[in-house]
């Protein structure tokens, strides 16, 4: 199948300007954002999915709400549709109490490292 003109081909390099010095591989590059934080990103996905929980349900209410199938291709129609949207519903349930678990986790993992260190006997060497 050919390529559109306007997409990149696999072999294309971007042309360097001719003062461009390369990066060493192991040198950080600079980044302009906040240190990821497994906890925030964490915290972050679990309130996204509550939100879908909370539309899913949402949509189940709006399904169940809908006027009556007037015949056999309609009511198979809506048999479909409610069966999606509980689907749907009960996935985020499930995604909702597993993000809850998982969050769970992370705090007594958190919790344990914290207190690990400090909480054993001194090291006599560097007392």
């Amino acid at each position: 199948m050919p390529r559109p003109d306007n997409e990149p081909r696999p072999d294309h390099r971007v042309p360097r300007p001719d003062n461009h010095v390369p990066r060493p591989d192991n040198e950080p590059r600079p980044d302009h954002h906040e240190p990821f934080s497994p906890a925030a990103a964490l915290e972050s996905l679990h309130t996204e999915m509550v939100q879908l929980d909370a539309f899913a349900h949402l949509a189940g209410e709006v399904v169940t709400r809908l006027s009556p199938p007037k015949n056999r291709t309609e009511r198979r129609n809506f048999v479909r549709l409610y069966a999606i949207v509980t689907k749907v519903a009960d996935d985020a349930i499930a995604a909702v109490r597993h993000g809850d678990a998982l969050i769970s986790a992370l705090s007594a993992h958190q919790a344990v490292r914290r207190s690990g260190p400090a909480s054993a006997e001194p090291d006599p060497i560097t007392r």
